[in-house]
């Protein structure tokens, strides 16, 4: 079996990972789940965003880096 390396994590060695996906609409909906994801001690986090229109793909994009930054905290 082949391993992917994503981050510091490594699919498909070791312990089976515990793969989160977060589904929203809008950026704050996504900040909020991660509020509460960062808790659990997800390994990764999926996001599944349906944005409508291009700004909304770089408002979430935007989000994203507020999002690693709670995940980043939980880890502490």
């Amino acid at each position: 079996m082949k391993t992917v390396k994503v981050m510091n994590i490594v699919v498909g060695d070791g312990i089976p990972k515990l793969v989160v996906p977060m589904v929203g609409k809008a950026s704050q909906e996504l900040i909020e789940e991660t509020k509460i994801v960062a808790n659990y001690g997800a390994d990764i986090c999926k996001i599944v965003a349906m944005p409508n229109t291009t700004t909304d793909v770089l408002t979430l994009l935007d989000a994203t880096n507020e999002m690693r930054i709670f995940l980043l905290i939980a880890q502490l």
